[in-house]
């Protein structure tokens, strides 16, 4: 498409460079034959055989740099190249008008890409067969930064190849740009694997990052529970253990209610400190959760309560009720001095009790 255009700019710029070459080196003409011409050098302060004058040169015919301008500006309108020189009288060129600009002839560009990959399919899959046939056995490849092997199963011709055609198929950075653009977008979206789609972005970047710093939610799952079992022999002598930010507070919640759950079926006793420090730490994740989540930490919260409650580690809300107005009644009643309590006095009517003398008998 470029091809016509690239060799008149060529053509044109040779005959400018061969225009200046006659210009800066012009002929000589003499009036009289010169027995040797060689011996002629032109140099400051030289001294000429007489009747020698410069051939006067015409001027150019036509404008080179206009030429070679109108000819560039033709093939940018014919593969739709945006030209920032247009109203060049102009100070300053305003962001909307380049946004525009470049907008159209990106348009153009991928429209004229996507018909061009019809013919370039047949290309392609020409190149395919011919793979298949004569080097099968080639089964290195190279794929952005990485160097790959194909599985030899996948190498048959039941395929439908076809170029992919779009401007933006060439520009890396507008792939980056574009792979931003769609994590902004979705990146709430419960249907769409945000992993995957922090990866599509990486792998732009700097394909070797997605081993080191992409880390699958399952298995960070996995190992925030092996990571909670390992705390609770310290919870169960009566450690503290503080909350880290960060962690999946619902799953190391879910590991001690397991753990206390086990505890109760197989009839294993708790120490009062252990209990102690383990409601410590579930208190401390629930507070660490509901930064995060707020709805669902105060209904796991409820939950936990009510499980605590049914196994006796927390008192039933009656019995923590009666106990507190119990602790109020003892602390507001005053002391009263106990007394002894005095005999009862004989009444009148009622006979005195006699008091009965064991008789000794002496013996006579």
């Amino acid at each position: 498409m470029l091809g016509p255009f690239e060799i008149a700019l060529n053509k044109t710029w040779n005959e400018k460079m061969d225009a200046a070459t006659l210009l800066n080196q012009p002929m000589f003409r003499a009036e009289r034959d010169l027995p040797n011409s060689v011996n002629l050098r032109m140099k400051p302060g030289q001294i000429l055989p007489f009747g020698i004058a410069p051939v006067q040169m015409p001027s150019t015919p036509i404008d080179f740099d206009n030429e070679m301008t109108q000819t560039q500006s033709i093939a940018e309108q014919r593969v739709t190249v945006p030209d920032y020189g247009i109203m060049a009288d102009r100070d300053r060129r305003t962001a909307t008008e380049i946004e525009a600009i470049n907008a159209q002839a990106q348009q153009n560009m991928d429209l004229r890409l996507r018909l061009f990959r019809h013919a370039l399919g047949d290309l392609f899959r020409q190149a395919w067969s011919l793979l298949i046939q004569f080097d099968s056995k080639d089964l290195q490849y190279r794929f952005l930064e990485d160097s790959l092997t194909v599985d030899p199963v996948a190498l048959h011709e039941q395929y439908q190849i076809e170029p992919r055609g779009g401007m933006d198929m060439v520009s890396r950075a507008m792939l980056l740009n574009k792979a931003v653009q769609r994590k902004e977008l979705f990146m709430n979206s419960p249907w769409i694997n945000q992993v995957e789609l922090d990866k599509s972005i990486l792998e732009l970047d700097d394909p070797a990052l997605i081993p080191r710093l992409v880390q699958d939610p399952n298995q960070k799952e996995v190992d925030e529970s092996e990571d909670e079992q390992r705390t609770l022999p310290a919870l169960l002598i009566g450690q503290i253990i503080p909350v880290k930010a960060g962690q999946n507070y619902q799953t190391r919640i879910g590991v001690i209610m397991a753990f206390l759950e086990q505890s109760r079926q197989t009839g294993v006793q708790v120490s009062p400190q252990g209990m102690q420090a383990i409601m410590a730490r579930l208190d401390g994740l629930l507070i660490a959760m509901e930064e995060v989540d707020t709805n669902n930490a105060r209904a796991l919260r409820k939950d936990v309560m009510e499980y605590l409650q049914s196994i006796g580690a927390v008192p039933q809300e009656q019995d923590a009720v009666a106990g507190q107005a119990q602790e109020v009644a003892a602390q507001t009643q005053p002391t009263q001095q106990v007394l002894p309590e005095a005999p009862p006095q004989p009444t009148p009517d009622a006979p005195m009790p006699v008091e009965e003398t064991a008789s000794v008998g002496v013996g006579q």
